[in-house]
């Protein structure tokens, strides 16, 4: 999913302007996202990254637990660690749950 800046802003955060082509996030977004979450042994994080339009090289600018997860399941689907893609929307806090009751 990727997060467009509003007209004259340069802020993307809160806007609204959600796309959900998958050909906007760059492969070494979401092996960073992996890596990121990973090295940290995180289960559950939103990223916010910029992307160099001509390198295509994303930073992460933001983590956060807290995310908009209707926007999540908009995205219809989901990367596995593998990234390849799976047409299947993701519920997060389903999911936390889940996971949550298999300790």
């Amino acid at each position: 999913m990727a997060r467009h800046t509003r007209k004259g802003d340069f802020r993307a955060s809160g806007g609204g302007n959600l796309s959900y082509d998958k050909s906007l996030v760059p492969k070494n977004v979401l092996e960073s996202a992996f890596e990121t979450s990973d090295k940290l042994k995180l289960q559950c994080i939103g990223f916010d990254y910029v992307v160099d339009k001509s390198t295509k090289k994303g930073k992460i600018i933001e983590m956060s637990f807290g995310f908009a997860h209707q926007a999540l399941i908009g995205a219809n689907g989901y990367w596995d660690r593998d990234l390849q893609w799976h047409n299947e929307p993701v519920n997060a806090p389903h999911e936390i749950i889940k996971n949550l009751l298999k300790k």
